[in-house]
């Protein structure tokens, strides 16, 4: 296994998408934190949210049980607060949502692992409005078999991308199926280096996704991107500007010739990560700039309304050494950091985020505080300034 929910510093999260035609673009100015429920008072945390309109959210990933083992978690926005709604768990080992996307108020995907005596099957659930109900996912190695993203354009399809442990050689191997409404099916995915991982997968239709990851050879992580095309996935060329270690974990796409993925990168003798930004035009990967930070810090999802609209979110390690909720926005030409709050008293990360409106997001995380870690959800809106009316005497 790559990552687990509970090590705050390994920052392998994946974005769930709703996959959207492009938006007009959004206009956030402030963050602020909503109140989120936790199923475990000492362990919470969330991995992906995905948003159909300012009444519809659903988030996902996972607690840990008065056993210490970790169990499914997912909670909906309804437009005033959220709630815990129930959900499944396969065997009685670990199990963990990644990544969920949602198309209407009665479908959502949600998808991540069950591990039981040492080894890790896909998992995959649906929610149709009322409850979430676990469908059957296709596995491609008896060992380790992980979901890390989802992105679904109708109820009758969705895409679903991670990795497995190939127990011929022992590397990591893509991992990717299809879900037409009924069944996931496996899908042939092509490998890069001695291992390979797909951390984030956006669909804009049937015909089109990217998904992106790493590929690991002579002992150094790289890039790695890979698009669909209705029958075929094929490795498109893909930057890195880090000198020894490249991780990609979130991408977001809405056309076919814009989509950014976002992760982090190392390039310095410190060994600290960086924030890692690419963006698609259609025919190439190129590297963007992002804001200088003298600190360690690494983006971790992506959601794009537009061409010149888009915002990530990750985290930043503070000059005390803890690390903090990171969002930076695009206008179309610079990413530009935004001020955002942090709960607790020690770690913050921001994993995913979905904006419902022009002037609305929200992102998804958790926080520590004392011995506790729980969920942590920020709002991003643009508020209306009060005017003053004129004295006309």
């Amino acid at each position: 296994m790559k990552r687990f929910l509970r090590l705050f510093t390994v920052l392998a999260l994946a974005i769930g998408f709703v996959a959207v035609a492009d938006r007009a673009g959004a206009v956030v100015t402030k963050a602020t934190v909503v109140p989120s429920p936790n199923l475990s008072t000492t362990l919470s945390g969330l991995n992906s949210v995905s948003c159909v309109s300012l009444t519809v959210c659903v988030a996902v990933g996972a607690y840990v049980n008065s056993l210490d083992v970790d169990r499914t978690q997912a909670m909906i926005w309804d437009g005033t607060a959220w709630t815990i709604t129930p959900t499944p768990n396969v065997g009685g080992g670990d199990n963990s949502l990644a990544s969920v996307s949602c198309t209407s108020a009665t479908f959502c995907m949600a998808v991540g692992f069950a591990s039981d005596a040492g080894s890790s099957e896909s998992l995959a659930m649906t929610w149709d409005g009322s409850s979430w109900t676990t469908v059957t996912s296709p596995n491609s190695s008896p060992e380790d078999n992980v979901y890390e993203s989802v992105s679904c354009v109708a109820a009758n399809f969705c895409m679903a991308v991670g990795y497995y442990l190939d127990g011929t050689d022992n590397f990591y191997k893509t991992l990717a199926a299809t879900w037409d409404g009924t069944t996931l099916s496996p899908l042939a995915s092509p490998n890069a280096g001695n291992s390979s991982y797909l951390e984030s997968v956006s669909c804009i239709s049937t015909t089109l996704c990217m998904a992106v990851g790493e590929q690991y050879e002579t002992f150094t992580f790289q890039t790695l991107s890979m698009s669909w095309d209705g029958s075929t996935w094929t490795i498109l060329t893909t930057p890195d500007p880090g000198a020894s270690e490249n991780l990609v974990y979130g991408v977001s796409c809405v056309s076919a010739t814009w989509c950014v993925a976002v992760g982090g990168s190392i390039d310095s003798s410190d060994g600290d990560f960086a924030a890692l930004i690419m963006a698609w035009n259609g025919a190439s990967w190129t590297s963007a700039t992002s804001p200088t930070f003298a600190t360690e810090n690494q983006l971790l999802g992506v959601d794009c309304l537009s061409t010149s609209d888009c915002i990530a979110v990750g985290q930043f390690r503070d000059e005390t050494g803890i690390f903090q909720t990171m969002v930076l926005t695009w206008d179309g030409n610079t990413w530009t950091l935004l001020n955002s709050p942090n709960s607790g008293t020690g770690e913050n990360f921001l994993s995913s985020i979905s904006c419902p409106a022009v002037d609305t997001c929200f992102a998804a995380g958790g926080y520590q505080s004392a011995d506790t870690e729980a969920t942590l959800i920020l709002a991003l809106t643009h508020p209306v300034p009060e005017v003053t009316p004129a004295f006309t005497g």
